[in-house]
């Protein structure tokens, strides 16, 4: 698996930075939202999604290099699942964070406990290379049951059934009022794919 600690020298931020405002200038003028066109990217291994500005990244890349599959892993995860990336294929960094406290007695005895407490909790960051399953030969993804439209909109009706909310469709635009506790969504039809707004 290819993991660096992530530093200033690597500088993982610019090349994330990059990425995004490379699909902001190739996007400009045929912007399409990425839920109409891009399912949203999980990892191969498991199928966790991935979350935050990975998300957004991996988007980016999917949609730029034309992949459609949203599944995506490191070079050693493809390798287990018994594929094999393909020579010359550049992989997608991906950055996973890591919260933690430390364990142990403090150093200093005459630091107030709140300030023992900060200097406990620690962060970790570690960059990952990440390659999606267009770049890879020999994966069989993994069987999945397709639902209906109809079990689509099933499920989407039971989650807003839940929510506190007053919901309504229609127009052109999707907003919530605070004051009123209301909240409006377009029309299921404006969406191209209704299976993508699943909760």
């Amino acid at each position: 698996m290819s993991t660096q600690t992530v530093t200033p020298k690597q500088d993982v931020y610019e090349q994330i930075t990059q990425a995004v405002i490379e699909a902001i200038e190739s996007g400009a003028g045929v912007y399409r939202m990425p839920w109409h066109n891009l399912e949203t990217p999980v990892n191969a291994t498991n199928q966790k999604p991935y979350r935050g500005i990975n998300s957004v990244v991996l988007w980016a890349i999917a949609q730029k290099q034309g992949y459609v599959n949203s599944q995506w892993a490191t070079y050693r995860q493809w390798h287990d699942l018994g594929a094999q990336v393909r020579k010359g294929e550049r992989g997608a960094t991906v950055v996973f964070w890591k919260f933690f406290d430390e364990s142990g007695e403090s150093e200093t005895p005459d630091v107030d406990e709140e300030e023992q407490t900060k200097q406990q909790r620690r962060c970790m960051a570690r960059a990952y290379h990440v390659f999606n399953a267009a770049q890879v030969n020999d994966y069989i993804p993994p069987a999945v049951r397709q639902m209906s439209n109809s079990e689509h909109i099933t499920h989407t009706d039971d989650f807003f059934s839940r929510i506190p909310a007053t919901v309504k469709h229609g127009g052109d635009r999707a907003f919530t009022r605070l004051q009123v506790t209301t909240s409006k969504c377009r029309h299921l039809n404006n969406f191209s794919l209704p299976s993508r707004i699943i909760p």
